[in-house]
C-alpha cells in the first residue's frame, strides 16, 4: 500500500520547523569547504600548534648558541686585549731599559766634553766673583760685572742643557716605575705566591728602576760643579741687586772734586784716564750687543716697533687730521709723532730676553722721545692758540745742551774731566743765550717764562759744577728741562680735552660714555706728565734701579706705608669719583622731566645724599689703599659719637631735623611759612638749613632744628592764597 501523505511528513506539524532548521544546518555544512568545517578546523589548529611549538624550540635553541657564541666571543677579545696591555707593559720596560742603556752610552761623551766647558766657564766666573769683590763700591763697573754673570750663567745652562733634558726624561721613567711599584699589591711585593710570568714582570721593574737609578746618580753627579757654581753666580748677583740704589745714590751724590788740588787731582789723571777706557771696555755688554744673534733680536725688535707704531700713526692720522690745510696739524703728524714713534721703537730695541737693557739703545731713544715731546707739546699749544703766528718750538733751544747731557752723563768719563766739559758747556750756553732772539708769543706766557728761568738754571748748574759736582750739575739741567717739557704737555693736552668736552653731546649713552672718557682724560693726562719725567730719570745710568727703587718702593709714615703707584691709583679714582657726583647729580635733576612723578623739592637731597655716599666710598677706598684696616673705624666711630654728644650736637640735630622736613614733606620750596616770628617764602631746603626769603626781600638761614623743635605755620600748605594783615594809620 502507498504510505499516506501524514506518513511521509517527518513528524508532526509541529516538528516540522526543527527538523527544515536541522536540514539547513546539514546542507550549509555540505557547502562549505573541508577545511572550514568545525571538526576539520580543530584538526587543523592542533596541526599548527605542533608546528608553532617545534618552530619555538628551534629559534630558542639558536638564540641560546648565539648568546654563547658572543659570551665566547666577548671573553675571547677581553683575553686578547689583557694579553695586549701585558705585552705593552713588557714592551714598555724593555724601552726604559733601551733608553737607559742608550743614556749611559751616551753620557760618557757628554760629560768629558762638560768638564772641558765648565773648566773654562770656572775660571770666568772665577775672575767675575773677584772683580765683583774688587768694585763693589762702584756703580758703572758693577753693572757691568752683572751683566757679564748674567752671560756666564746663560752659557753654563747651555753647555748643561743635554745633561738636563737627559736628566729629566730619566727622572720622568723613573717616577712611573716608583708609582707603578708602589700600586703592586703587598702580597706580590713579598711574593707569596707568584707565577713565573709575574716573577719575571716584577724583576724586570727592579733592574729597570736599579739602571736608571745609576744613570740619574752619575748625571747628577757630573752635574753637581757646575749647579753649585750657578748657584754661587746667583748669590753673588742677589748681592749686587741689594746694593745697586746704595750705589748709584752714591754716583749722584759723590763728594766734590778738589780740582784745584794739583796733587789730589790732576797727578793721577793719566792713571784714571787708563781706568775709564778699561771700564768702557768692560761696560760694552750694557751699552750695545756684542754677538750677531743679540744684534738680530735687537733689529728684529726695532722693525716690530716701528711696524706697530706705523699702524698707529695711520689710525691717528685717519680719524684726528681733518684740516689737511692747517700747518700745525700736518706738522704734527709729518714730524712730532714721527719722532716719538722713533723713539719708542729704539725703547723696543733695547730690551733684552733676560730682562735688561741695551744703554746705548735707551740713550738714543730717549733723546728722539725729548725731541717729540718738545714738538708734540708746543703743536698741542698752537692747536688751543690758533692765534698765535707758527714758529718753532721755544723749548728747542734747550735741546743741544739736553743731548751732551745726556751723552757725557753714559760715557764713563773721569770727575775732573768731566768737569771741565761741564764748565765749558755751561759758560758757551750762557753766552749763546744772548744772541737768542726775544718770543713774540703773547697769550703764551709759560714758555717765555721757562726760557726766562733757563737762564737762571744755567748760572745755578755752573755754579754747582764750580764747587766740584759736575755729575749733580748735568742732572739739574736735565730735571728741570723734563718738568718743563712735562709741563707744557700736560697744558696742551688739557686745552685739547677741554675743547673736546665743549663738544660733546649732553644726552643719552653717548653723553655718559664722553664723561667718563673726559674724566679718565685728567689723571690720564697727569699719569703721562709722571711717566714722561720718569722715563728721563729710568734712562740714567742706573736710573732704571733708582725709579724702581723709589717709584716701587713703599714710603712709611707711622704704621702707613704707600708708594707713587699708590698715590697715582687714588688721585685717578678721586676724579672718576668726582665725574661719578656730576653726572649722578645731573641725571637725578632731570627724573622730573622724564615722566616720574617725582617732587622737584625732592632732588636736591637726593643729589646731596648721593654725593655724601659717593665721597663716603672714595674715602674708604683711600683708607683701605694706605693700608688701613676698615675695622679699625669702629674706634674711631666710637671716638665721634663722644664728639657728636658734646661739640657736634647741634649739626647732628638740624642734620636730623633736615631729613625730616625733606622725607617728611612738611613743607615744600614756594610755601609760605612763619617760624619764630619769622615771615616768608621758601626758596631751598637743605640738609643743615633753609633759606627763606621774607616780603622785605631779606635772605634768611634758618637752622633745620627750629622747624621741629617750636610752632611752624605753613600758611600755603593747602591754598597758595595767603591772607595778610596791614595795619593802616589814619
Amino acid at each position: 500500500d502507498a504510505p499516506s501523505k501524514d506518513a511521509r511528513a517527518p513528524g508532526t506539524a509541529k516538528d516540522r520547523p526543527a527538523a527544515g532548521k536541522e536540514a539547513g544546518q546539514q546542507a550549509e555544512q555540505k557547502a562549505q569547504p573541508a577545511a572550514a568545517r568545525p571538526e576539520d578546523r580543530k584538526s587543523g589548529e592542533d596541526g599548527e600548534d605542533g608546528k608553532t611549538s617545534s618552530e619555538e624550540i628551534v629559534s630558542g635553541l639558536i638564540d641560546k648558541f648565539i648568546l654563547v657564541f658572543v659570551i665566547l666571543e666577548e671573553k675571547r677579545e677581553q683575553a686578547v686585549a689583557w694579553e695586549s696591555a701585558w705585552a705593552n707593559q713588557h714592551a714598555m720596560l724593555e724601552r726604559f731599559r733601551a733608553t737607559a742603556n742608550a743614556l749611559e752610552a751616551d753620557f760618557s761623551a757628554n760629560a768629558a766634553g762638560l768638564s772641558i766647558k765648565v773648566q773654562s766657564l770656572d775660571d770666568e766666573a772665577r775672575r767675575l766673583l773677584v772683580l765683583a769683590t774688587s768694585y763693589k763700591n762702584w756703580a758703572n763697573p758693577m753693572e757691568a760685572v752683572d751683566r757679564r754673570i748674567s752671560f756666564c750663567i746663560e752659557e753654563i745652562q747651555a753647555v748643561l742643557e743635554p745633561l738636563t733634558e737627559s736628566h729629566s726624561q730619566i727622572q720622568k721613567r723613573l717616577d712611573w716605575l716608583n708609582t707603578l711599584a708602589g700600586a703592586l699589591p703587598a702580597d706580590l711585593q713579598e711574593g707569596a705566591s707568584k707565577s713565573k710570568e709575574l716573577k719575571r714582570y716584577l724583576t724586570d721593574v727592579d733592574q729597570t728602576r736599579m739602571k736608571l737609578m745609576d744613570v740619574l746618580a752619575r748625571h747628577d753627579a757630573a752635574m753637581s760643579p757646575a749647579l753649585a757654581l750657578i748657584k754661587r753666580l746667583q748669590e753673588t748677583q742677589k748681592e749686587i741687586a741689594d746694593r745697586m740704589p746704595t750705589l748709584w745714590e752714591n754716583y749722584y751724590v759723590q763728594k766734590p772734586v778738589e780740582w784745584l788740588n794739583y796733587k789730589e787731582t790732576w797727578a793721577t789723571f793719566f792713571r784714571q784716564m787708563k781706568w775709564a777706557i778699561d771700564g768702557m771696555k768692560l761696560r760694552m755688554p750694557v751699552e750695545i750687543p756684542v754677538t750677531m744673534s743679540q744684534w738680530a733680536t735687537a733689529g728684529v725688535r726695532f722693525v716690530m716697533g716701528l711696524a706697530f707704531c706705523f699702524v698707529l700713526w695711520l689710525f691717528l692720522y685717519h680719524k684726528w687730521h681733518r684740516n689737511k690745510e692747517d700747518e700745525v696739524e700736518r706738522h704734527l703728524f709729518r714730524v712730532s709723532l714721527p719722532w716719538l714713534f722713533m723713539g719708542l721703537s729704539l725703547l723696543a730695541s733695547s730690551y733684552t730676553a733676560s730682562g735688561d737693557f741695551f744703554h746705548c739703545f735707551l740713550a738714543l731713544g730717549n733723546i728722539c722721545i725729548i725731541l717729540g715731546q718738545t714738538l708734540l707739546a708746543w703743536d698741542l699749544r698752537l692747536l688751543a692758540h690758533p692765534e698765535v703766528t707758527r714758529q718753532p718750538a721755544p723749548l728747542l733751544k734747550l735741546m743741544p745742551l739736553t743731548c751732551i747731557a745726556y751723552l757725557l752723563l753714559y760715557l764713563p768719563i773721569i770727575r775732573s774731566l768731566l768737569l771741565i766739559f761741564c764748565i765749558i758747556l755751561f759758560s758757551a750756553v750762557i753766552i749763546w743765550r744772548r744772541y737768542w732772539p726775544p718770543l713774540s708769543i703773547a697769550p703764551l706766557e709759560m714758555e717765555g717764562g721757562i726760557r726766562a728761568a733757563d737762564g737762571v738754571v744755567l748760572w745755578t748748574c755752573l755754579v754747582i759744577a764750580l764747587a766740584g759736582l759736575p755729575i749733580m750739575s748735568l742732572v739739574t739741567y736735565l730735571f728741570f728741562v723734563s718738568v718743563c717739557t712735562a709741563i707744557e704737555l700736560s697744558l696742551g693736552s688739557m686745552a685739547r680735552i677741554s675743547y673736546v668736552n665743549d663738544n660733546l653731546p649732553t644726552d643719552g649713552i653717548h653723553a655718559v660714555i664722553a664723561s667718563l672718557v673726559v674724566a679718565l682724560a685728567a689723571p690720564i693726562v697727569l699719569v703721562l706728565a709722571i711717566v714722561s719725567v720718569l722715563l728721563w730719570i729710568a734712562t740714567l745710568p742706573g736710573g732704571m734701579v733708582l725709579v724702581k727703587d723709589y717709584v716701587f718702593g713703599n714710603v712709611s709714615i707711622g704704621s702707613t706705608s704707600f708708594n707713587l703707584l699708590q698715590v697715582l691709583l687714588i688721585i685717578s679714582v678721586f676724579f672718576l669719583t668726582r665725574a661719578a657726583v656730576i653726572m649722578g647729580s645731573r641725571f637725578l635733576s632731570k627724573l622730573p622731566n622724564r615722566g616720574l612723578r617725582i617732587d622737584s623739592s625732592l632732588i636736591p637731597p637726593m643729589q646731596t645724599a648721593f654725593t655724601y655716599a659717593a665721597w663716603a666710598v672714595f674715602g674708604l677706598f683711600v683708607l683701605r689703599s694706605l693700608g688701613m684696616e676698615l675695622s679699625n673705624l669702629a674706634v674711631v666711630a666710637g671716638g665721634l659719637s663722644v664728639g657728636i654728644g658734646f661739640g657736634m650736637q647741634a649739626i647732628v640735630s638740624n642734620f636730623i631735623s633736615g631729613l625730616i622736613l625733606i622725607f617728611g614733606r612738611l613743607m615744600q620750596v614756594g610755601d609760605v611759612i612763619e617760624v619764630k616770628g619769622i615771615t616768608g617764602r621758601v626758596c631751598r631746603i637743605n640738609v643743615r638749613d633753609t633759606m627763606i626769603q621774607t616780603n622785605d626781600n631779606a635772605f634768611i638761614f634758618v637752622p633745620n632744628s627750629e622747624f621741629i623743635s617750636g610752632h611752624l605755620i605753613n600758611w600755603s600748605r593747602n591754598d597758595p592764597s595767603v591772607r595778610a594783615k596791614i595795619s593802616v594809620g589814619v
